[in-house]
């Protein structure tokens, strides 16, 4: 086991009184983090993330607690050490949980880490016949799109359905080679497709098909809810009600992508979300109170970047730090934990109850930050300073 991952350790005698052991754990912070327990071998026993690291010390400690709780197993008789990483918010304590894992338990980690899956939709534009799909997976593979991030699969498929039935696209692209088959396609017979495939519009305008759902799907929904605004008004004024109607239900597909639900969703490489949460209190030399810092983490380019600490003072440097991690080459080779820090963000950023700030920086030209006196006050007054 490598120490060095660990911000410190305390060191007990099981064959003490719980009194005494109890005295000892009071040197362990009383902050979220990530702790485990060893045997006199500094052998892992028990690994977890904790809302207090000393509560979570003395409760596993407790032998007639652990008796009482019987999915709890008792380690009072076995640990002798308590390694503990300081992490003040869930966000980085889930990351460092995971990250620990990975380098302790190299073999069996993924089982002693919650199972939250990736959701993601992808289209490669440059295929012959691109279609939106489900993938878990946030690599490119050339030209292919990503987006995310999406709370559920349930709320991915949907987005999928939305793009397919709002512009009338291939929802069989294993038939649409053959034309022979293809006109055996239920839904070009239902025709709720454009059925490109049989030649009832051309390749270049079905293109242009899937260029506006890309373009729906990235957010961009104003310029062509105004253009079939405009076309269902043509439609209308010139008698044609059964044409104007579909365009009208095209409308109202689109507008579906305004939901709450899809948020946070875009292109996951133009794709920018911003947390801030609470980090450690540090103390200044010469005022008796301790200054309250904060942690930053930036979703750029399909990568989580941990910005690192900041004071309300220093916000200038955290907007630096952001542009240049978003300026750095993709270097991230470990899929399996750029993946996981993904599916950690999405986690967190759709609870029903999100810690701390959630900003969207996303902007046409790169990110786009709220102004310094403006991300102050946010700050200030969502964690009453």
């Amino acid at each position: 086991m490598n120490e060095e991952l660990f911000d410190g350790c305390v060191t007990i005698d099981p064959t003490c009184q719980s009194e005494e052991v109890f005295k000892e754990l009071a040197a362990l912070p009383a902050c979220k983090g990530v702790i485990l327990f060893a045997d006199s071998n500094k052998k892992p026993i028990q690994f977890l993330t904790a809302a207090n690291i000393r509560r979570t010390a003395r409760s596993r400690l407790n032998a007639q607690q652990s008796e009482q709780l019987t999915k709890t197993p008792n380690i009072s008789e076995i640990a002798c050490n308590i390694f503990y990483v300081c992490c003040y918010n869930d966000f980085e304590s889930s990351i460092t949980y995971y990250k620990t894992a990975k380098e302790i338990f190299p073999e069996t980690y993924r089982k002693l880490v919650p199972k939250a899956k990736l959701n993601l939709v992808k289209i490669n534009p440059s295929d012959d016949w691109p279609v939106f799909t489900y993938t878990s997976s946030p690599v490119l593979c050339g030209d292919e799109i990503v987006f995310g991030l999406f709370a559920n699969r349930k709320s991915a498929r949907e987005f999928i359905h939305i793009l397919q039935e709002a512009f009338s696209l291939c929802k069989r692209p294993d038939i649409s080679q053959d034309p022979q088959k293809a006109r055996g396609c239920p839904y070009l017979q239902m025709e709720t497709c454009a059925g490109a495939c049989v030649g009832k519009i051309s390749k270049t305008d079905y293109q242009k098909r899937i260029d506006q759902a890309i373009q729906a799907g990235r957010g961009e929904t104003d310029a062509i809810k105004i253009s079939l605004c405009g076309e269902m008004e043509r439609l209308s004024n010139s008698m044609q009600f059964e044409l104007a109607c579909k365009v009208k239900k095209q409308i109202e597909l689109i507008e579906l992508l305004d939901k709450p639900i899809y948020k946070w969703v875009g292109d996951l490489q133009r794709t920018s979300i911003m947390h801030v949460d609470l980090s450690a209190k540090v103390k200044i030399e010469g005022q008796r109170s301790k200054k309250q810092l904060f942690k930053a983490y930036l979703l750029s380019k399909g990568n989580v970047f941990q910005l690192g600490n900041f004071s309300i003072d220093t916000i200038d440097d955290l907007f630096i730090s952001a542009e240049c991690y978003t300026k750095q080459k993709d270097e991230n080779k470990d899929v399996d934990l750029r993946s996981k820090l993904l599916s950690i963000f999405a986690v967190s950023l759709y609870r029903s109850k999100p810690s701390g700030i959630w900003l969207n920086c996303s902007g046409a030209y790169g990110l786009n930050f709220p102004n310094v006196s403006q991300l102050s006050k946010s700050i200030s007054e969502f964690f009453n300073l």
